[in-house]
């Protein structure tokens, strides 16, 4: 696995920030069956955020900014008695406000 991430001040009040993790391949059982086998995959992320006061923060992000859907893990169902996999969460969006009292 290898991460790398930036923040950026461009100003006083708003930062940019990112962030990229890369994942070599490997396996997801302990005896490193190939069915089971699970590919290199990355996972890119970025966030702005404006900061006028102390208190108050507007921020804005993507996350999985690709919309990557490689597998993470891989393993047999045993109740529907075929292999499953959980995949990286989709690209998500948004938007927030943080405030401080």
């Amino acid at each position: 696995m290898f991460n790398v991430g930036a923040d950026w001040d461009v100003t006083d009040t708003f930062r940019v920030s990112g962030d990229l993790r890369f994942t070599d391949d490997y396996f997801s059982n302990d005896i490193n069956e190939i069915d089971y086998r699970v590919g290199s995959y990355y996972i890119a992320n970025v966030r702005m955020s404006y900061k006028p006061t102390e208190n108050y923060e507007i921020f804005a992000f993507a996350n999985n900014i690709f919309d990557n859907r490689a597998p993470i893990q891989k393993s047999f169902d045993r109740m529907a008695n075929k292999p499953s996999a959980s995949i990286i969460a989709p690209r998500e969006i948004g938007i927030g406000m943080k405030v401080n009292f």
